[in-house]
C-alpha cells in the first residue's frame, strides 16, 4: 500500500478543500470588473477629448474673429 491511513486523511481533506476555487472565482470577478472599467474609461476618455477639441475650436474661431474685427476698423 502506497499511503498509510494517517497519510490519506490529509490528502482527503486537501481534495475536499474548495477555498482555492473560491479565490479563483473572486479573481475572475475582479478581472471582469477591471476589463469593464478599462473599456468604460477609454470610451469616456474619447468623448471628453472630442468635447475639448470642439471647445478649443470654438475659442480659436472666436479669438480669430475678434482680432479680425479689431484690425479691420482700427479701433484697437
Amino acid at each position: 500500500m502506497l499511503f498509510s491511513i494517517s497519510q490519506s486523511r490529509p490528502m482527503a481533506r486537501y481534495l475536499r478543500d474548495a477555498s482555492g476555487a473560491t479565490a479563483i472565482e473572486y479573481g475572475l470577478i475582479v478581472a471582469i470588473i477591471a476589463i469593464g472599467a478599462i473599456v468604460g474609461f477609454q470610451t469616456l476618455s474619447d468623448s471628453i477629448e472630442t468635447e475639448f477639441t470642439e471647445i478649443s475650436g470654438a475659442f480659436s474661431n472666436a479669438t480669430g474673429a475678434a482680432v479680425d474685427e479689431c484690425t479691420a476698423d482700427g479701433s484697437c
